[in-house]
């Protein structure tokens, strides 16, 4: 079983705002076998599945990545997709312009616009919990 609970004042406290806690238990008989903090093991999860279907779905020689957000699930997801496809470009869009920079310096990439971001790019993540449009 997996709970997971969203505190957004958390980010003035400067800890995750999504909280995630994973319950193991006996399949027969509903004895608890673990407890689990769920937060890494969701950013792994989410970000795995996107590369496995970027590695079966988008195109071999693909060489341009799109990431809309700067946040824990754009790190999870280029550290994941690197290891299924190539990028030469990486374009970074976050709703706040500092973070996307900042991101955008560690991983290498470029900040642009949302449109610019996505117009022409092999692969796009969509990892942004923002509200308002582009």
């Amino acid at each position: 079983m997996k709970a997971v609970t969203f505190y957004p004042s958390n980010a003035e406290r400067g800890i995750p705002t999504h909280m995630a806690t994973i319950f193991l238990v006996d399949p027969q008989t509903g004895t608890p076998l673990a407890i689990m903090d769920g937060r890494l093991i969701t950013e792994m999860r989410t970000a795995a599945v996107s590369a496995a279907a970027t590695k079966l779905l988008a195109p071999s020689d693909a060489k341009i990545l799109a990431i809309l957000g700067s946040g824990v699930q754009a790190h999870s997801h280029v550290e994941a997709l690197r290891l299924v496809r190539q990028f030469e470009e990486i374009r970074v869009w976050s709703h706040t312009r500092e973070h996307a920079e900042r991101f955008a310096k560690e991983i290498v990439a470029k900040v642009t616009s949302a449109e610019e971001a996505v117009r022409g790019a092999d692969v796009v993540v969509t990892a942004t919990n923002s509200k308002s449009q582009c």
